[in-house]
């Protein structure tokens, strides 16, 4: 789970690219209300910049103007295309196609921050669209902020400035020859500002993504066990370790510091019992 860099170009001259190669009837209809939609993505800009977004309220629009700022968005449109290819290329020109959300699955959506059923006016606002893998996107719904509208209840990876500080943990790790068997969990220990982990918090559990980990572990591991293994005849223990280790950071520099593929790594290798049966 790493933070995206958002789109850093004029959100209204992408939304009207967008209207302009749109049908008549439909370019009719968004081109009419264009100021109220200038006024909005004014709002949204600020609100974006000051992590504010929770502030945002709905402009209200009805059929037929709510359907035609819909019907803007489609992924396989040329323009949102060209969006997913900029958010998700980094600045070595290398292709990050891992959704941020997990660090599972590939991109293959992308995810309306604030949703667009009740915000249409912001349906094709690049810096409301987060890349994302179509199961973190159906899990995610139509809820995006709390009960008192004082915060957004899930990261956003523009806007929120994920903490260089561990929240990600594995507990009750049980190892034997034949069989890992252990719990992904989400703990508070390292004085994360409350607000900040409450979100995250949420965001983990709503994505069942504790879950999610521990199903594609059974995946990793194996492997893990394999690459550790690998050459214990003739490279230490102690530089086996090392270098699996520096590889580990070069992944949390890729993907976050919590990122669960790390953490179950660097948790398995500072356990005695996996190091007696598989070092």
């Amino acid at each position: 789970m790493k933070n995206i860099r958002p789109y850093p170009n004029d959100s209204l001259s992408f939304h009207i690219d967008i209207v302009n190669n749109t049908r008549a009837e439909n370019k009719a209809n968004n081109q009419r209300i264009l100021s109220s939609i200038k006024m909005k993505f004014d709002e949204h800009e600020i609100l974006h910049n000051t992590n504010n977004l929770h502030l945002n309220e709905a402009h209200g629009f009805i059929d037929p103007e709510k359907s035609s700022l819909k019907k803007l968005y489609k992924y396989s449109r040329t323009q949102i295309q060209q969006l997913m290819l900029s958010l998700t290329t980094d600045e070595r020109n290398r292709r990050r196609n891992t959704c941020p959300n997990c660090t599972i699955n590939s991109i293959n959506s992308f995810d309306h921050f604030i949703p667009k059923e009740k915000h249409p006016e912001f349906s094709v606002n690049p810096k409301n669209l987060i890349p994302s893998c179509t199961v973190c996107n159906g899990l995610k719904g139509e809820d995006w902020v709390n009960e008192s509208k004082t915060s957004t209840i899930f990261l956003n990876m523009y806007t929120d400035i994920l903490p260089n500080r561990q929240f990600l943990f594995i507990e009750n790790i049980v190892i034997s020859p034949n069989e890992i068997d252990f719990n992904f969990k989400i703990d508070n220990l390292f004085g994360i500002e409350e607000t900040m982990f409450r979100k995250i918090k949420h965001h983990y559990t709503e994505l069942d993504l504790l879950s999610r980990y521990r199903i594609e572990s059974d995946i990793v591991i194996p492997d893990f066990i394999r690459d550790f293994s690998m050459y214990r005849d003739e490279v230490s223990l102690a530089m086996r370790i090392e270098t699996i280790k520096e590889r580990v950071l070069l992944d949390q520099v890729s993907y976050g510091f919590n990122y669960w593929k790390a953490i179950l790594k660097l948790s398995l290798l500072d356990n005695e019992e996996f190091i007696k049966y598989f070092g």
